[in-house]
């Protein structure tokens, strides 16, 4: 590989290391404010928790992670509404993919769960 190409790819690879380093400190943050949430919380309140958790954040930011947390909210309750499922099996539905992409996205195999041990 010559010096030009091998400048090239180590800028590309910088460049694609710093959009998923972005995209995992969003989703973070979203992830955050979300958990804290109560269901049916009005954007406003979603966006005094969020200055509560990150009140050095740039406007622009918290914004980000407040639309997407409303987002979710009104996608989970249109959810719910839509299925038969209580809303607890519904959040867990939803916890597991989260898990299980996180799982994939790190390429990492699922931990395995030990057995129970028998008490004697």
């Amino acid at each position: 590989m010559s010096e030009v190409d091998l400048a090239s790819e180590m800028a590309a690879a910088r460049k694609r290391l710093s959009e998923r380093t972005a995209k995992a400190i969003r989703d973070s943050r979203v992830l955050a404010i979300r958990v804290a949430v109560r269901p049916g919380s009005s954007k406003t309140e979603i966006e005094e928790l969020a200055r509560s958790f990150y009140p050095r954040l740039s406007q622009e930011l918290l914004d980000e992670a407040t639309n997407i947390v409303c987002e979710m909210q009104r996608g989970h309750n249109s959810n719910s509404a839509a299925t038969s499922g209580t809303p607890v099996a519904n959040d867990a539905a939803a916890t597991e993919t989260v898990v299980s992409d996180t799982v994939a996205s790190n390429g990492a195999d699922a931990p395995s769960v030990p057995e129970p041990v028998a008490e004697q």
